[in-house]
């Protein structure tokens, strides 16, 4: 077995510091130079992932693609990744990643005639504890990356066996100084002083492998804007891959084949938790593109499982090329420079315009679906009754009500408040049984005509639900359990008590079990200071440095019926300003809280303070497909839709979802 596998590689950041189409050209001219070391290094083999960049160069140069197939045939040329990008690897959802493997394995199978084998996120700044299954599930059954580092996480092996929750396991590499032409220590860098950077990490590296009879990877090329290996690093490397026995030139491929090779897998020590903490900053830097990805995500979602639906019960034709063409604009924003918010501004132009786009094609596909649906279910409650306007909005039976058509797109059921775009007097369900109703500030002012209707309605999953609104005929409901005043919100699970000059949440009660979850006033907003840090917060992982307190509170009840009370709650530091809207529906055990923030700070982060009674603390993270137990220990954690900080001896808790 090698002791160091030269692997030539340009790492390339299609947006990073430039835009977009600078990205593109540094694929063209990086590839290009990658098959021409060939014809003059024949021992040579680059190694390149990302799925996107070879459909690129498909549309740019196919004859340069052509070459590429050729030398993937050879073994010279190594397909790796598996991904449409190397994606930041916490933020995306479980979906994304089942459609980066997707998208990219079926275009190399394609294009190239095989899959990727490794997975390759070399750059990016973290790494999910699922990413073991979505790997196996993807076809690649080892992973390289480089993130953190040694001395950011000293506990996690370079070698080992990652395990995610459902016991799924790949072999994952920690690339050594670095994945290019740099980062050599100093001690290491006088130590071959007169020699390629490159020759002198591979000698560095095979030292530490005699040491500990662990193979290594020693990577090397100019990368970051593209460049791959340079003529003067493949001079200096071909006397050691021709002299030295423990030194060759090789794909990402070949180590992990000869440890499988040689029954070394099961010696190697295992990992079960997620690979953290580089760049803590990025998960909090620019929220209007992690925004624009949640929602492109969940949209496309969305109109993937109602155009599906209509497929099969209307025979509409699948939007398949749409939706895909959409999703691989969301999935290249991905990328790990773009989506942690540490490109340059310019850059951002374009990607929110493309996760636009995807939302767009999103919406029209979801529309047109949706009414198919909604146009073939039997509204009609009465035969031979014609519908006829009743205003200029709700088409109406006399005396059953115009009717409303609701469908889920989810795999679950949903109980859920519904804003109608219509002022009416009454709802009736499906079976005649009124539903309780309350009129709301709508979006719109004409005139007087400035007020929706909000009820609360019952969906099956992925299914439909519908219901009738009568503008002039009340339904009387039985009255239900929601209480509220100028301080408090209670129906028959919460009562949330608010402090009317501090705006803080003093009492939280889950009054099924009497238990206050309020440790200390919750929703209390706290200045932070974050001047010392850099957009990545490189060296920081805890962000406590308080500069002061929202206060100047105003509290008003601004909604009040059966359906739904709510309290604003407005407070100021300097010439911030954030508003909270708190809203409670009858029936539910969620307290809503809509957040508005002016800040007028610089350097500055806005954390909101939830102290939760707990003896025991414990803190649980939502995660792509899963979820994972973190300490209570003040250090940042990227979580995803939800997070939970919960008593572990008794399990109670709370839930931000």
């Amino acid at each position: 077995m090698q002791q160091v596998y030269l692997i030539g590689n340009a790492h390339i950041d299609p947006v990073w510091l430039w835009r977009k189409t600078e990205g593109m050209s540094e694929i063209l001219a990086t590839f290009r130079s990658a098959l021409d070391r060939m014809e003059e290094f024949p021992d040579y083999i680059f190694t390149s992932a990302c799925a996107a960049y070879y459909q690129w160069v498909e549309k740019v140069d196919p004859g340069m693609l052509e070459e590429i197939r050729q030398r993937v045939h050879e073994g010279r040329w190594c397909i790796a990744g598996g991904f449409w990008v190397q994606p930041d690897c916490n933020l995306p959802c479980g979906e994304s990643f089942a459609r980066h493997a997707l998208y990219s394995q079926g275009y190399f199978q394609r294009t190239f005639g095989k899959v990727a084998r490794v997975g390759y996120c070399v750059d990016s700044f973290g790494h999910n504890a699922m990413l073991p299954q979505l790997l196996q599930k993807s076809g690649m059954t080892a992973y390289v990356f480089m993130r953190p580092d040694a001395r950011e996480n000293p506990s996690l092996p370079d070698l080992f066996r990652w395990i995610s929750p459902d016991g799924s396991q790949v072999t994952a590499a920690r690339i050594q100084l670095g994945y290019g032409d740099f980062s050599l220590l100093e001690q290491e860098r006088a130590a071959y002083e007169g020699q390629h950077v490159a020759a002198a990490k591979a000698q560095v590296l095979q030292r530490r492998a005699q040491n500990d009879g662990l193979p290594r990877m020693a990577f090397y090329g100019i990368g970051n804007h593209g460049g791959g290996p340079s003529i003067q690093a493949l001079r200096a490397l071909q006397p050691l891959h021709e002299r030295n026995a423990g030194i060759r030139y090789a794909g990402v491929e070949q180590m992990f084949d000869d440890l499988r090779e040689g029954s070394l897998l099961d010696q190697l020590p295992q990992w079960k938790s997620d690979l953290q903490h580089h760049a803590s900053g990025c998960y909090a830097a620019l929220s209007a593109i992690k925004s624009a990805n949640r929602r492109a995500e969940c949209a496309l979602i969305a109109a993937e499982n109602i155009n599906t639906l209509s497929h099969l019960l209307t025979g509409e034709q699948l939007a398949t090329n749409r939706l895909q063409m959409a999703w691989q604009q969301v999935l290249f924003n991905q990328f790990h420079d773009i989506l942690t918010g540490c490109s340059i501004k310019e850059a951002y132009q374009d990607a929110l315009d493309e996760l636009g786009y995807a939302r767009a094609v999103a919406a029209d596909v979801l529309r047109l679906s949706a009414q198919r649906i909604a146009w073939r279910v039997k509204t009609s409650r009465a035969a031979d009754m014609p519908a006829q306007k009743n205003g200029w909005v709700l088409w109406e039976q006399q005396g059953q009500g115009a009717p409303m058509v609701i469908i889920n797109p989810h795999a679950f059921p949903v109980r859920c408040v519904v804003q109608a775009n219509i002022t009416v007097a009454g709802v009736m369900d499906a079976a005649g049984q009124p539903v309780a109703c309350q009129q709301v500030r709508g979006p719109q002012t004409n005139g007087t005509d400035k007020h929706n209707t909000i009820f609360t309605a019952s969906v099956p999953a992925l299914g439909h639900a519908t219901y009738y609104l009568d503008k002039d005929m009340p339904c009387p409901a039985p009255a239900g359990d929601l209480r509220c005043g100028a301080d408090f919100l209670e129906n028959e699970h919460l009562r949330v008590q608010f402090d009317q000059i501090t705006g803080h949440i003093v009492q939280f009660v889950d009054k099924r079990t009497a238990r206050d979850y309020a440790s200390a006033p919750m929703a209390d907003a706290v200045m932070i200071d974050d001047s010392a840090a850099d957009t990545w917060a490189h060296g920081i992982f805890t962000f406590d440095k308080e500069m002061g307190r929202f206060d100047q509170a105003v509290v008003e009840l601004i909604e009040e019926g059966p359906v739904r009370a709510g309290i604003r709650v407005s407070t100021h530091y300097g010439a911030s300003t954030l508003t909270q809207e708190f809203l409670l529906a009858a029936g539910s055990p969620q307290l809503e809280v809509r957040c508005r923030i002016h800040l007028q700070h610089k350097h500055a982060i806005v954390k909101l303070a939830f102290p939760v009674q707990a003896e025991n603390p414990g803190l649980l993270l939502a995660m792509p497909f899963g979820y994972i137990e973190k300490l209570c220990d003040g250090v940042e954690q990227p979580g995803q839709q939800w997070a939970a900080l919960y008593d572990k001896d008794n399990g109670a808790g709370l839930a931000l979802i």
